[in-house]
């Protein structure tokens, strides 16, 4: 399971870097069927977001093989995003499920 966790920026825990490197470590097990990307952002960069979903590199292939979770409070705007590229997304149905920006 990778964690994004709070606002989508470049310095925060939920950069692209971060994303990047939990979905490496994660695929890098060969026994491992798929990933949950467990999201609970607010949004933030469109560019930290389009970069952890399309330069993973050594994850290939990383986000279509990834099961896409949004769960606790929100994935808005950026948040979605990430999940976007995943097989499925979850939500709960009080949770926001769309927002403006990304």
């Amino acid at each position: 399971m990778v964690r994004v966790d709070g606002e989508i920026e470049e310095h925060g825990r939920a950069s692209a870097s971060n994303v990047i490197s939990g979905l490496r470590q994660a695929f890098e097990y060969p026994q491992v069927k798929g990933v949950i990307v467990a999201i609970n952002s607010p949004g933030g960069s469109p560019v930290q977001a389009g970069r952890s979903t399309t330069n993973c590199g050594g994850c290939a292939p990383s986000i279509p093989k990834t099961r896409g979770r949004r769960r606790q409070d929100m994935a808005a705007s950026g948040g979605y995003y990430i999940a976007a590229g995943a097989d499925q997304i979850y939500v709960d149905k009080g949770e926001p499920r769309r927002s403006i920006g990304v």
